[in-house]
C-alpha cells in the first residue's frame, strides 16, 4: 500500500493506479491526505480490501504528509559530542563532515 497526495486529495497508489480514496471508501475517509493519520489502524484494515485504480501523471502527487508528528534533522559538529557520550558507532561520513541523524519533535523549527 502506498499513499499518495494526488491534486490535494487522499490517494492510494495500487497496480492499477491510483484511487481516490474518499470516493472508493464511500465516504468513509475524506479527501485530505493529513486527515487519515488519526486514524490509522482503520485506513490500513480498509486499504487492504481496496482494490482498482486509474492511470495518474505523476507530476500531479504531493506530499503525502503535510504536516508530520516528527521530523528528523542533520547535524554536523554537536554530533562528535553526542556519539562520545551515547557509545554510539561513528556517525556517516557526509560530503567530507561527519554527521549525525536525530530526531526532533513536530513542533520545531528550522535553524541553520
Amino acid at each position: 500500500m502506498r499513499v499518495a497526495n494526488l491534486d490535494g486529495r487522499l490517494a492510494l497508489l495500487t497496480g492499477s493506479g491510483a484511487l481516490d480514496v474518499e470516493h472508493a471508501s464511500g465516504g468513509r475517509f475524506g479527501a485530505v491526505p493529513q486527515d487519515v493519520y488519526a486514524r490509522w489502524a482503520e485506513f490500513v484494515s480498509w486499504a487492504a480490501t481496496a482494490s482498482g485504480g486509474t492511470p495518474y501523471d505523476p507530476d500531479r502527487l504531493g506530499l503525502p504528509v503535510a504536516r508530520p508528528a516528527d521530523r528528523c534533522r542533520l547535524g554536523r559538529g554537536e554530533g562528535r559530542l553526542v556519539v562520545g557520550r551515547s557509545n554510539m558507532e561513528r556517525p556517516v561520513q557526509l560530503c567530507g563532515e561527519r554527521a549525525v541523524v536525530s530526531g526532533r519533535a513536530g513542533t520545531c523549527t528550522a535553524s541553520r
